[in-house]
């Protein structure tokens, strides 16, 4: 199966108009709901339902307090649910896809949030300069560059399909295990040279020989 244009951009207007909403209600970008619109839209309830119904339960108890960014199980349910039925490959197939996915858009989630700060320091100094006529497009300047920053990602993943998303979160796994392992590499030759330096220690461990 292919998407069609009218889901395509069905989907992406939902992407859009779901994460402002993220900012009121926070009720479309819950990942059963996210699941449910996305498989409407594709023509398989049940498959939404099930990839949203299992993001759902991941999400449970997980909230962006303050600046924290959380993995992004909205987008997650929203590409899961659209790769699950355009692959064939059923539910099980669309979750394994919506976890990294979702993780992956826990990074584009914090350059957007910077991309607010920088609108926010600027509705400050017009508040500053009595720019009052100003302060009304900063704000939705916001709200659209907010939208935009789930709407393009979705936009994209879906015209590229899903055998090159995995391809990109093939590369960024193989990219954490080495930075991982030179991690614990470093540690661990840290580690050497602590215990190295305390044996250099006058009588010892046991002090009196």
């Amino acid at each position: 199966m292919h998407l069609a244009a009218y889901q395509i951009i069905l989907i992406t207007v939902y992407a859009f108009i779901a994460i402002n909403d993220s900012l009121i209600s926070n009720t479309l970008t819950q990942p059963a709901i996210a699941g449910m619109i996305s498989g409407m839209i594709m023509g398989d309830l049940k498959t939404g339902l099930m990839v949203g119904g299992t993001l759902q339960l991941m999400r449970l108890g997980i909230a962006a307090f303050g600046g924290a960014s959380v993995p992004d199980y909205f987008t997650g349910a929203v590409l899961g649910t659209a790769f699950a039925v355009i692959s064939g490959n059923g539910a099980e197939y669309g979750i394994g896809l919506a976890v990294p996915v979702s993780l992956l858009m826990l990074q584009l989630d914090v350059v957007a949030r910077f991309c607010n700060v920088f609108l926010l320091h600027r509705i400050d100094r017009a508040i500053d300069n009595m720019q009052v006529k100003r302060i009304p497009r900063l704000v939705l300047s916001g709200s659209f560059l907010w939208g935009l920053s789930r709407a393009i990602p979705i936009l994209l993943m879906l015209l590229a399909g899903d055998a090159v998303v995995t391809t990109p979160m093939l590369g960024v796994s193989i990219i954490g295990l080495v930075a991982a392992m030179l991690v614990f590499k470093r540690d661990s030759e840290k580690g050497t040279v602590a215990t190295a330096a305390a044996g250099d220690f006058e009588g010892g461990y046991d002090g009196d020989e």
